[in-house]
Formats: structure tokens, sequence, C-alpha cells
């Protein structure tokens, strides 16, 4: 198992690339600041890159935005995400999960893995993954996620010279 709770030892190059950055930015803290990560630090990996903006009502978790959304996550998800609510353009049978776990990186600041099947109506179902961390001040409860995601289904992954199991 990796250092993280619910970050599995073997992960996409990528994924392992990001959580590095994101690991490398905590300067001593818990978790990066906002302003300590620049998505452009890892510009080739932008196109897989979404930040997600945390909106709380008193001390409760309201509503997740989209702040950015990378080209590939547009091409997964079939339309542009920036500016959209989490909860408004996920799949409503997956929601829960995902809410689950924006709740859980709230209580213990560490980063989360998913591997999701999503539906694209573009085209048919396809699978990616996709690492999500926390970003915020020192003590405080996050202000925002920053995530990589890639997809795993053959023929509309980035790296076809890598093969990781559908499950």
């Amino acid at each position: 198992m990796s250092k993280f709770q619910q970050i599995p030892d073997e992960l996409h190059p990528d994924l392992v690339e990001f959580l590095e950055y994101w690991w490398a930015k905590r300067a001593g803290n818990r978790i990066p600041t906002r302003n300590a990560v620049n998505p452009a630090d890892i510009q080739h990996l932008l196109s897989g890159i979404c930040l997600l903006e945390l909106l709380y009502h008193d001390e409760t978790l309201e509503r997740v935005r989209f702040k950015l959304a990378g080209t590939e996550i547009y091409r997964m998800a079939g339309r542009e995400l920036t500016g959209h609510y989490v909860d408004d353009v996920a799949p409503a049978e997956l929601y829960g999960e995902i809410e689950a776990q924006f709740l859980w990186m709230i209580k213990t600041m560490e980063p989360t893995y998913r591997r999701f099947r999503w539906p694209n109506p573009a085209r048919s179902e396809f699978v990616y993954e996709r690492v999500l961390a926390p970003l915020g001040e020192p003590d405080m409860k996050p202000s925002h996620f920053i995530g990589m995601h890639v997809t795993t289904c053959p023929g509309y992954y980035r790296d076809p010279g890598l093969e990781f199991p559908v499950a």
C-alpha cells in the first residue's frame, strides 16, 4: 500500500507524477496551499488536470465547482465542465460515492483514488482513473481539490504502450 490510505501501490505514471508534485508542494504542511500549486508547473499533464473549488455554508460542504477542467476531462465528459458544479454534471448513480470521497478528503486531508466507469453521450462507456488531493491554508478546511485523470480504455488512452486491467 502507498503512504496514503486510499491510493493503490500501482498507478498510471501520470498519476504517480501528479502525487509526487502535490507531495513536494506541501512545504512541511499537511496539504499544499492553493497558491503553492500551479498547474502550469506540470504543463505536460494539464490535459488531465482539474481544479475544484469547495463552497461551504458555515462549516458544511455545500457544493463543489470546476474552476479548471483540462481537455482530456472535456473529452471524457463529452462537454465543458469549467464553471459547472460537480453535482450537476456527475451521473446521479455515481455522485454519492464522489461526495463521500470529497468528505473523506476534508476529514483526513489526504489524496484519494477512484476508478470509474463513466457514461459518455458521444461514446460508449469508458473507464478512467482519478486522483484528487486537497489544497488549503494550514489548520483550515481545504479550499480546493486538485485532480489528475487518465482514461484506461484501449484506443482512448494517451499512452497506448501502457496497459492497465479494467475492473
